[in-house]
């Protein structure tokens, strides 16, 4: 007999494909499509993701995905710009 354990919802990273089908609307308020980058780490990125205004689509989606990647891998939360900056990092 196999033993199977199985996560609890809360343990679970669920992708969805609305994360990466940001509107322009949502872009307003960034600050609601990131759980792992927050704060002034999610500012420094934004900020240099509009300094080049002909690759902000695909600026952005590197966001998500880099939200997505630091969730699946349980990372904690980025919240301040020096941790681009750390050793864990």
């Amino acid at each position: 007999m196999k033993l199977v354990v199985k996560p609890s919802a809360d343990e679970l990273t669920i992708v969805s494909r609305r994360l990466l089908r940001v509107t322009a609307e949502d872009w307003k308020a960034p600050g609601e499509q990131f759980l792992r980058i927050r704060d002034s780490a999610l500012d420094a990125l934004l900020q240099a993701a509009e300094a080049a205004p002909n690759c902000l689509y695909v600026s952005r989606r590197v966001l998500l995905l880099l939200d997505c990647m630091l969730r699946v891998i349980d990372e904690p939360s980025l919240t301040s710009a020096t941790a681009f900056s750390t050793l864990r990092f």
